[in-house]
C-alpha cells in the first residue's frame, strides 16, 4: 500500500494534485491510502522524550491513527503546500512526530520507497498556472529583464554617498585637530 499524506490545511491544489497521483497509481494496480492533515487535531512535538522510553507519543490526538498506516505502508508520497519557502505547519508536524514511530522500531521506514510533492502558487501566476482537467493552456513565456541602468544609477548614488560621507568625517577629523593630537601623541 502507498500511502498519500496530504499537508495542506485547505482541500485545494495540493489535495487535488496528491489524489490524482494516488488515482494514477491505482490505475496501475497499487493500492492506496489516502489521508489529511485537514480538519485533524495534530499536536506539535514537545520533544518530551516520552516516546524514547517505550511508551509511544504522550500526545493522544489523530496521530494515533496515522501511525499504523505509516507502518503498513510500503512508500509515501508525502504532498505539501510551499509556505515561506518550506514545507506547511501541518506536514513538519507529521514529520516530527513520526519519531514516536521511529524510536518504537528504527527500521521503520527502511526499505519503504517515498515521493514529495510541492505545490506553490502566489497571486501573481495563479492565472497561468493550472492544475486542473480542461482544455491545454500554454502559460506566456516569462523572460527576465534584469534593470541595468537603473543598477548602475543605484551603484552610482551608493558610490557618490560613501565618497560624500567619507570625505565629511575626514574634514571634521581636520577642524577638530584630531590627527595633531595623534601626532603629538606619538612624540610623548
Amino acid at each position: 500500500m502507498i500511502l498519500g499524506l496530504c499537508g495542506s490545511p485547505r482541500a485545494k491544489t495540493t489535495e487535488y494534485v496528491l489524489r490524482k497521483a494516488l488515482e494514477m497509481l491505482v490505475e496501475q494496480g497499487v493500492e492506496t491510502e489516502f489521508y489529511t492533515v485537514r480538519g485533524k487535531n495534530l499536536g506539535f512535538c514537545i520533544h518530551c522524550d516520552h516516546c524514547i522510553k517505550g511508551k509511544g507519543c504522550i500526545l493522544q490526538d489523530d496521530m494515533q491513527g496515522l501511525y499504523p498506516l505509516m507502518e503498513e505502508a510500503e512508500g509515501f508520497i508525502i504532498a505539501t503546500p510551499v509556505y515561506n519557502g518550506g514545507v506547511s505547519a501541518q506536514t513538519k508536524t507529521v514529520m516530527d512526530r513520526t519519531r514516536a514511530l521511529l524510536t518504537a522500531d528504527p527500521k521503520a521506514f527502511r526499505g519503504k520507497a517515498g515521493a514529495a510533492i510541492a505545490i506553490w502558487g502566489s497571486q501573481l501566476f495563479i492565472p497561468f498556472f493550472q492544475a486542473a482537467d480542461g482544455r491545454a493552456f500554454r502559460p506566456p513565456r516569462m523572460i527576465p529583464v534584469v534593470a541595468w541602468t537603473d543598477i548602475g544609477l543605484i551603484c552610482a548614488a551608493f558610490a557618490l554617498a560613501l565618497i560624500l560621507a567619507q570625505t565629511i568625517m575626514l574634514l571634521a577629523a581636520l577642524r577638530r585637530g584630531v590627527f595633531q593630537a595623534l601626532r603629538m601623541g606619538d612624540r610623548e
